[in-house]
């Protein structure tokens, strides 16, 4: 078939809402069509008038060249199918022709755009449906999946690492976007590396990615925490950074015993320039996590030319969120909190350059320092989408140089340890 005879044959095929849905649904645009894009809009308009989808006699009225087939019920996937890939032909031809210029002056930023535009072409656009009255009884069997979860003791989704969280038997859910939120310094990266090593513990796959520290620095903390959760042992993080003297025979066996998985990925952007949502969603389709730890929300590019940093954290922030629903999966993120952050901790209103990762975000995490302990951290949960809030701060152990980090520190300096399982669950 020729181009323009699939998108006349796709545009015969609809005969009603339910198969427009179908078509955005599969990830079918106006911005798919090279030679009908107007029929399709007006196909579009004219249901949003009348609430019909126009016959052909009328789209044949306005648009005289525009041709009649038969379409059986068997085809449309394949029409679907056919015009995706001529989409996507014609987006990989228009990235190659605008990477020639430039390959010519700074070859190295040609190949860096070609990698992150190509890789974002294989990102799926389908949308998550259901036919809520007709699937109802499905519901049941998924309530019941989450009942048996919970009375084994196992969390619903990926354990977090915060004892009121697990405690519920209700972790990270997927879709979710959490964001962690605090003042330069206060340790917000420890945070967010001890949650994915949790998860990471619990039998899920981690994708970190790091904007401002190297590979190397992330896998240092990463060795550290680790081998404190997974065999109770301290490396000590000053140490292991600096070339110190540690028990090298001990961190040789945890390294043995790490090593027979595959599950946890590590990339900074060293040489490769800023993340942005496209990448991100490209690096998830390659290594398929069931988490996404990003250390820095500021610290991503807006592709969007032109915008304020209020706007471009709002894309990026909404862009997270779409990400983690339509992957389902989990994105941990950690951003600033201003000046106007008091004694107390940040709220919400306190969130640096823009409150959209608040807007956006399912669960927000604040935290900050315990002026009088060094070795500890309040934290407070303002916002849990679908789940009980926390305003009033807990003190978690926080001694990061020896990989001790979340368990519940009382009033008599009793520890109470996060919850952690050898194998995956819920």
């Amino acid at each position: 078939m020729f181009p323009i005879e699939i998108e006349d044959r796709l545009l015969n095929s609809i005969k009603s809402s339910q198969d427009l849905s179908n078509l955005y649904s599969n990830g079918i645009t106006i911005d798919s069509f090279r030679n009908r894009k107007d029929i399709f809009k007006f196909i579009v308009n004219y249901y949003k008038q009348y609430t019909k989808i126009p016959d052909y006699n009328i789209l044949k009225a306005n648009f005289p060249d525009f041709n009649q087939y038969l379409v059986k019920n068997d085809e449309i996937n394949y029409l679907i199918d056919e015009l995706a890939g001529l989409d996507l032909r014609f987006k990989t031809t228009k990235i190659l022709e605008q990477s020639v210029e430039l390959l010519k002056t700074e070859p190295k930023a040609a190949i860096d755009l070609l990698v992150n535009k190509l890789l974002s072409l294989k990102k799926t656009n389908k949308l998550a449906k259901s036919i809520t009255d007709k699937d109802a009884v499905l519901r049941l069997e998924k309530y019941l999946k989450k009942r048996a979860v919970v009375q084994s003791g196992k969390v619903l989704g990926l354990k977090t690492g915060f004892k009121l969280f697990d405690d519920d038997n209700v972790g990270w859910q997927e879709g979710n976007l959490i964001g962690i939120i605090g003042r330069l310094g206060v340790g917000k990266s420890w945070l967010l590396l001890y949650s994915s090593c949790i998860s990471y513990l619990d039998g899920h796959r981690i994708l970190f990615l790091s904007p401002e520290m190297t590979v190397d620095e992330v896998e240092d903390r990463w060795d550290v925490l680790m081998a404190a959760l997974l065999q109770k042992i301290s490396l000590n993080h000053t140490k292991l950074s600096s070339g110190g003297k540690i028990d090298t025979k001990q961190y040789k066996d945890f390294l043995e015993v790490v090593k027979s998985r595959e599950d946890w990925m590590t990339i900074d952007t060293h040489d490769s320039g800023p993340f942005t949502v496209d990448s991100i969603q490209s690096l998830v389709n390659e290594f398929k996590p069931d988490l996404v730890a990003i250390d820095g929300l500021p610290l991503l590019k807006d592709v969007n030319k032109g915008s304020g940093i209020w706007e471009n954290i709002k894309n990026i922030s909404y862009g997270l969120k779409n990400i983690a629903m339509s992957n389902k999966i989990v994105i941990l993120v950690t951003s600033q909190a201003n000046r106007g952050t008091t004694d107390k901790g940040p709220e919400i209103e306190n969130i640096s350059y823009s409150d959209a990762i608040g807007q956006a975000a399912d669960v927000l995490v604040m935290l900050s320092e315990k002026v009088d302990e060094s070795d500890c951290r309040w934290i407070k949960i303002p916002k849990r989408r679908g789940g009980r809030v926390l305003n009033k701060r807990v003190c978690i152990e926080f001694d990061v140089d020896n990989g001790r980090v979340g368990g519940i520190v009382n009033k008599l300096r009793k520890i109470e340890e996060p919850l952690i399982t050898e194998k995956g669950g819920g």
